[in-house]
């Protein structure tokens, strides 16, 4: 659906399904009053109208399920409110009361579709390489029998260092899951004297790791929409989170991080993909196409990449464009 299309259905819906019957009663300051919400529903109507295009334009793979979720919805929306209505019968406070819900209700919905579908409300360009300690800890007790009784877990992946050293094992719960969950894992990584321990977040899953040395592992990390990319460091007990996208080794010591999925600023918003050639330690080296056909929009390196960042290893000039995948 065309953002003037997704603008059209919102200005349908408050047309036809908001009572008017009920508006456009009574006088003196209550007529006051009401007239404000509704100049202000005018306002966030046309508000949700944009957000309702955006998110469908940022992900356009659930154009479907949106609009569903916009209508029912809009249903929900005309019950809560009718029954504000009735509530205050036979008060005029109603007048009041029944326009204050839908603004209410209708704030509400914009926010909700900006949270859940465009991931970000402004346009955030690419940083270097963060670390974090966040969801890594240490023991020096093997708790894998813990986790396979409290998980009902299996290894579905095991992962060994070139010195054999480090033994790295995925577990994954065999709890049935509803539709569009992930399975609950844990990731222990075997350590000489000890053990750490990896456990994603709700929603994430760990796709694939391998051993880039003796000391280090990269795996990436995705939801249902998108991975990034990971080191740990098993020396520093710390992880370094390389950038958006899932991984490919290369020669060298560079890793390129594939599918990096980003937005356009205002007006143009909507999403494109790039891929980045970085170092070992999430130094950005290159940006670069993706590997698919159809590329027409060459991007600047400065919509890309902060430009308040310094990139000591980038063999590009930040006024060279790259072409994207939108």
């Amino acid at each position: 659906m065309t953002l003037n299309k997704a603008y059209l259905l919102v200005i349908l819906l408050f047309g036809l399904s908001v009572r008017a019957d009920i508006l456009c009663r009574e006088d003196g300051s209550t007529m006051e009053m009401r007239a404000g919400f509704m100049d202000e529903l005018k306002v966030e109507g046309q508000k949700l109208a944009k957000a309702l295009g955006r998110a469908i334009k940022s992900s356009d793979w659930v154009a479907k399920e949106i609009n569903q979720s916009q209508d029912a919805w809009v249903k929900y929306r005309d019950a809560h409110c009718g029954a504000v209505w009735h509530s205050d019968n036979p008060g005029s406070i109603r007048l009041i009361s029944y326009p204050s819900c839908l603004v209410n209700l209708t704030k509400q919905r914009e926010k909700n579709l900006l949270q859940s579908f465009t991931r970000q409300t402004d346009y955030v360009p690419i940083k270097p390489h963060i670390k974090i300690k966040e969801g890594l800890t240490y023991s020096e007790e093997n708790k894998s029998e813990e986790i396979v009784k409290n998980l009902n877990a299996t290894i579905t992946n095991i992962k060994l260092s070139p010195d054999l050293s480090l033994r790295a094992v995925l577990y994954e719960s065999k709890n049935t899951i509803e539709e569009g969950e992930l399975q609950k894992q844990v990731l222990k990584i075997a350590l000489p004297g000890g053990y750490l321990w990896l456990r994603p977040v709700d929603s994430v899953n760990y796709s694939k790791f391998k051993f880039l040395d003796n000391r280090r592992l990269i795996l990436s990390r995705c939801t249902l929409f998108q991975c990034d990319t990971i080191i740990v460091d098993t020396n520093e007990r710390e992880i370094v989170q390389l950038g958006k996208g899932s991984y490919e080794v290369l020669e060298n010591d560079m890793i390129k991080l594939i599918g990096q999925k980003y937005y356009f600023p205002e007006p143009i918003w909507g999403a494109f993909w790039v891929d980045m050639i970085v170092d070992n330690q999430g130094n950005v080296v290159r940006v670069v196409p993706p590997h698919s056909e159809g590329l027409r929009e060459c991007v600047s390196l400065n919509l890309i990449l902060d430009k308040n960042t310094k990139y000591p290893k980038l063999k590009q000039s930040m006024n060279d464009c790259v072409y994207v995948l939108k």
